[in-house]
């Protein structure tokens, strides 16, 4: 159990969960054997090495890190984690773990081992996760503050440690007063006189994605205290994201507006449980609903129709393919038979809504389809883009020298966009 001695400043508490499978270690007395131990588990992943010699010990030592480290991998199998780890003195130093947020701390650290293990949790992981959360037990502050100043120069503090709560509470209050001075409203978004005036909207509601995610990791953190209510940030995203597509249709690719040299920064908004799978979960429901009639029925049929329209208009990764789910709810869906199951049909429909639109991209572009589709592959799989000689390869016609780079740059993002909307993002759904 954790000692009651804390930081002044700060409460925490540290349930420490217990399972029949953690693995126990024993010292070895002079008598133990190298076999293993009737205590010792018997397990696929390579915990059951025996700890009593240097060989197996280290094949615990990489099974049990490995675990720690799935969570980094995606996707990520819940069953091949760890949820909370104890440890003494291993995993403090030379071990990374990106998605590791929180460590709970109840030992007298001090200088060089306390850098080292705060350090376990502050890998960063893009805009997920810009910086570690460690909860003490002890009073430490005095001790981090030698070892920050020791390690680091003098204004070293104001750069390792976070503000507190309130200083971040402030910044986002700042931030949200920017974004009501450049629109007051989600609807006033519209109204923006020119590009310009759109830029400055997209930065200003650029830092509050970056701001909002830093207060929640606070214990003091209360969603519902935020200046800006869900539902005015929901609407502001929405006209976010409006702009972000504004970028992408087809214009003067000789002069960039304000907008084409912005980075979005759309991963702020990804979620991985939102994909194409759970919108199709949410359409076998609206179809089920229209089928119970009745006033339930029909509030059910609004409630789901809007949920789905909601997650199209703001999710990062459906907004994409809004086009196609929609023409779906609009074409399709109305048409569908009683015995007809809904996964299977609108696995056909997005089937041919891809085949079409890549035989245009094809045609538009004069790209060799075959061609096109291999270089596209290497894509999903390892996140590779086409180099600038394989698009040109894809070519039927070779473009000519002053014409190569723009040629080059409009069908990478010709591709980016089509896989983008038909390829990622689908979860479990597979369309073939």
């Amino acid at each position: 159990m954790p000692r009651t001695r804390r930081i002044p400043t700060r409460t925490a508490s540290c349930p420490i969960p217990t399972s029949p499978a953690m693995p126990y270690l024993r010292r070895r007395s002079r008598s133990a054997t190298a076999s293993r131990p009737s205590w010792m588990p018997i397990t696929r992943d390579g915990t059951a090495e025996s700890v009593l010699n240097g060989d197996g010990f280290y094949g615990y030592y990489r099974a049990l890190a490995k675990r720690v480290k799935a969570r980094d991998r995606k996707p990520f199998d819940p069953a091949e984690g760890v949820d909370i780890l104890l440890v003494v003195g291993m995993f403090l130093t030379g071990f990374d773990a990106r998605t590791l947020s929180t460590m709970y701390v109840d030992k007298p650290l001090r200088y060089h081992g306390l850098i080292q293990a705060y350090s376990r949790t502050n890998r960063i992981l893009g805009s997920e996760k810009s910086q570690g959360n460690i909860v003490c037990f002890r009073d430490l502050k005095q001790r981090t503050d030698d070892a920050i100043a020791l390690f680091g120069d003098r204004d070293a503090l104001e750069t390792v440690i976070v503000p507190p709560y309130e200083e971040q509470a402030r910044r986002f209050e700042e931030a949200v007063a920017r974004l009501r001075e450049i629109a007051p409203t989600p609807d006033a978004v519209d109204g923006l006189p020119d590009a310009e005036a759109q830029a400055e909207f997209a930065k200003a509601f650029r830092e509050i994605l970056r701001l909002r995610n830093v207060p929640s990791s606070y214990s003091e953190h209360d969603p519902e205290r935020l200046p800006l209510p869900p539902q005015d940030f929901e609407n502001y995203k929405s006209k976010y994201l409006d702009l972000e597509q504004l970028r992408h249709r087809d214009g003067d690719e000789d002069e960039a507006g304000p907008l084409d040299d912005l980075d979005f920064e759309l991963e702020l908004l990804r979620r991985d449980e939102t994909n194409v799978a759970y919108i199709l979960a949410l359409i076998a429901t609206l179809k089920a609903a229209e089928g119970e009639g009745g006033d339930a029925g029909e509030r059910k049929v609004r409630a789901t129709r809007k949920r789905i329209l909601d997650l199209l208009n703001g999710e990062a990764s459906l907004r994409p393919k809004k086009e196609v789910i929609e023409a779906f709810l609009a074409e399709r869906l109305p048409t569908l038979g009683p015995d007809e199951d809904v996964r299977d049909v609108f696995a056909a429909y997005w089937t041919e809504a891809r085949t079409n639109a890549f035989v245009d991209l094809c045609a538009r572009e004069g790209a060799d389809p075959g061609r096109l589709e291999s270089v596209m592959q290497p894509m999903l799989f390892t996140a590779r883009e086409p180099a600038p000689s394989e698009v040109v390869e894809t070519l039927t016609t070779r473009p000519k020298v002053m014409e190569r780079k723009t040629v080059i740059s409009r069908i990478l993002e010709a591709i980016r966009r089509f896989v983008g909307i038909y390829d990622e993002g689908l979860g479990d759904f597979d369309a073939s």
